[in-house]
């Protein structure tokens, strides 16, 4: 299913529009915590990986908005700060049915305690957010590489708490 592309919502490319939060599941407490949340926007593309030269940005957990500039996976590539195509300001574009997205992807995380960390993908649709796939082996590349910093401290936080 593809989706939704309205001028209202989003127009940044009419091919597709992903999120991907990033959880650990079941924490000492038997919480959901999202570590982060990215933004995979296609230029004028089928599939929305950053290998097929796509662009990814942060989405701030607390309001659902993306926080800055996108980046390529190629570094020879400038960020934008628009949409190359459709020329959509990036920083500040509030994500369609955030809080569902994330309710649900929290909802999903405790079905699955024994896998520490998951990578969800998620599709805004027109009527709400929409489970693509979840990805026990997800990209740190993609979680990285939008705010510019390396996020191993983040992790290994993680680790210890399983000690």
């Amino acid at each position: 299913r593809q989706p939704f592309q309205e001028d209202t919502h989003v127009s940044y490319d009419p091919s597709c529009f992903f999120g991907n939060p990033n959880c650990s599941p079941g924490n000492k407490e038997n919480q959901v915590e999202i570590l982060g949340a990215i933004i995979r926007i296609t230029v004028n593309n089928s599939v929305d990986n950053l290998a097929a030269g796509n662009l990814a940005s942060e989405v701030d957990l607390s309001s659902g908005k993306i926080t800055r500039e996108a980046v390529y996976s190629d570094i020879s590539k400038s960020n934008q700060k628009r949409h190359p195509i459709t020329k959509e300001i990036f920083q500040d574009y509030q994500i369609p049915f955030f809080e569902e997205a994330l309710a649900m992807v929290k909802e999903a995380a405790l079905r699955f305690p024994q896998n520490r960390s998951i990578g969800w993908d998620v599709a805004i649709t027109k009527t709400g957010p929409e489970l693509v796939e979840a990805n026990h082996d997800w990209c740190k590349l993609l979680w990285q590489l939008p705010i510019n910093k390396g996020m191993k401290r983040r992790l290994m936080h993680h680790l210890e708490e399983l000690k």
